[in-house]
């Protein structure tokens, strides 16, 4: 019914009266005004279809929540303040070969390494003051015994840790390759006596080990401009035949730079060195991006070469004068 107050819902139940001759004599009208059970019933009917609605998107939400924990390459967990895992995805498989099953049997400190038991128990603390920690590195062991460098970011929330983290072994063990090599390489070049050299032919930048500014007794903050190094260090005399020999090599006629030159010290004295060098990168185009080389103070080989010289010299000229000599008595003879 359409009312002036609005519409309402009203249930109308008739009831036929009948004489004792069996005619219909009255009708009994009932009237029910149901209009707000009605309202409920559609309530109720919009509440499920939001409640399957809600039921839909959530378990759309938990098939993408359980594909991203399953098809991840991260070790992804979560914890208890406990110390026992509550939930881990498939990488911790792959990764330590134990099996789910095992992991959550036991507390997750009993796998990390005797000398990262401290530090890991100290981060755990952290989370439990609901603080968040990212970039902890430890080590966790593997079934055969190893043990794998992990780097992880926890987040507590209440009693629960959720913490993503990933295998760093491969980067760890190319840190330490490349920590050793240097170290060889700098043990190797103080054993040398020579000095190592660096330039960045983008920016101009020139990086000269400790050893390179002592031969020539500057500081290390003295020689940060190759370009100034270059020219006022090198020889004039020296310096055309130099810029000849690096242009060769930047141009791939010559497979390396080695040059022999006076390079002018702090002292104001000139001292010859052995510089060798070798682009080491190039852009997409080819133009060398870098180079690294060597200096070898060869002053004492070159004052011994010019004492030879000299040496030979005055030999030669003491030659002739004993040929002249000789010649002048042969001549007093006749």
């Amino acid at each position: 019914f359409n009312l002036v107050e609005g519409k309402r819902f009203i249930n109308v139940n008739y009831v036929p009266g009948y004489d004792k001759k069996g005619i219909l004599t009255r009708i009994l009208v009932l009237s029910f005004d149901i209009t707000e059970l009605k309202q409920n019933e559609q309530e109720l009917l919009i509440a499920k279809e939001k409640a399957e609605e809600n039921e839909r998107k959530i378990k759309e939400k938990s098939e993408e929540i359980e594909n991203f924990f399953s098809c991840t390459i991260d070790l992804l967990c979560i914890a208890n303040m406990d110390g026992y895992f509550v939930r881990l995805n498939k990488e911790w498989e792959n990764t330590f070969s134990f099996s789910i099953e095992e992991l959550l049997e036991s507390r997750f400190i009993d796998f990390v390494h005797p000398d990262d038991k401290d530090s890991t128990l100290d981060m755990i603390s952290q989370l439990k003051d609901q603080k968040v920690i990212v970039n902890f590195i430890n080590r966790f062991r593997c079934k055969n015994g190893t043990y794998r460098w992990i780097e992880w970011k926890s987040y507590p929330y209440g009693n629960k840790i959720y913490a993503t983290a990933r295998d760093i072994s491969s980067k760890i063990t190319i840190q330490n390759e490349l920590r050793e090599n240097k170290e060889q390489l700098r043990f190797a070049f103080e054993g040398s006596n020579d000095g190592l050299w660096d330039v960045d032919l983008k920016t101009g930048k020139v990086f000269i080990s400790q050893r390179g500014c002592e031969i020539l007794g500057y500081k290390p903050e003295e020689m940060n401009d190759v370009m100034k190094i270059w020219h006022e260090l090198v020889h004039p005399d020296d310096l055309p035949y130099t810029n000849e020999c690096l242009q060769a090599h930047l141009d791939g006629k010559a497979a390396v730079f080695e040059v022999e030159q006076r390079l002018h010290m702090k002292s104001g004295e000139w001292k010859w060195i052995l510089a060798r060098g070798k682009v080491v990168s190039r852009d997409k185009n080819g133009t060398p991006t870098r180079i690294t080389g060597t200096h070898t103070d060869i002053t004492e080989r070159k004052q011994a070469e010019k004492k030879i010289q000299e040496n030979e010299r005055n030999l030669m000229l003491k030659n002739e004068e004993l040929l002249n000599a000789n010649n002048i008595a042969e001549e007093s003879e006749e």
